[in-house]
């Protein structure tokens, strides 16, 4: 029964997200995807405070905290909706973050040991740093600001709280299971390895890119 319910969440979120791009191009936005992801992104950021709050305060009773299954969908169902719409538009790095955050470490961040840490993981990777950025874009593309603007805002968001945060999530997920023998687990290993590559990963790519346009 519980799938079935998350399925239709999943279902529902989706189809909302998809709606929500029609209309928006309907009444001639531009950067519609960056405006549907940056509201995903304030969902997602309002959904996993209490995780946020629950690992830094209550880091040694975290397996007492069920995972956010709200935020989990939300991020399933905006990456369904990213491929159902945008697929044929993918570069190399959007195909790998979906096989391997939403194919992979995100299933694992579904089952029940995951506790706060998947929460935690999505208020950095698709939360609050990625909303700010996300909502830049669109501004952006609306002709409202600058591309250099977005892109020296964007670098402080990966530099200073989007990198160091999935750094931070792969460090607590290690350090919680290291102090709980009995909670080892090797595919929890997963989501924390995964969370730091990505961390590292798009913010090299953000502040390359970053220093070329200001070359």
């Amino acid at each position: 029964m519980e799938t079935f319910i998350a399925l239709i969440s999943v279902t529902s979120f989706t189809a909302l997200f998809s709606v929500l791009d029609r209309i928006l191009t309907y009444k001639g936005f531009q950067g519609v995807y960056y405006i549907v992801h940056a509201v995903h992104n304030a969902a997602i950021v309002v959904a996993t405070v209490p995780d946020l709050y629950h690992t830094i305060t209550d880091l040694h009773h975290v397996d007492t905290y069920p995972p956010n299954y709200l935020a989990i969908q939300l991020c399933f169902a905006l990456h369904l909706y990213h491929i159902a719409l945008y697929s044929s538009k993918f570069r190399y790095d959007d195909w790998l973050h979906h096989i391997l955050m939403v194919g992979l470490a995100l299933p694992i961040g579904s089952l029940e040991m995951s506790h706060t840490f998947t929460g935690l993981s999505l208020f950095f990777t698709t939360g609050l740093p990625g909303g700010i950025d996300y909502a830049l874009l669109a501004l952006n593309r609306n002709g409202l600001i600058h591309k250099n603007t977005e892109k020296a805002i964007n670098t402080h968001l990966n530099v200073w709280i989007r990198s160091p945060g999935c750094c931070g999530m792969a460090a607590l997920g290690i350090a919680a299971m290291c102090s709980r023998p009995d909670h080892f687990s090797i595919l929890g290993l997963v989501p924390c390895i995964l969370n730091y590559w990505n961390g590292q990963y798009f913010m090299k790519q953000v502040v390359e890119d970053y220093a070329n346009l200001n070359r």
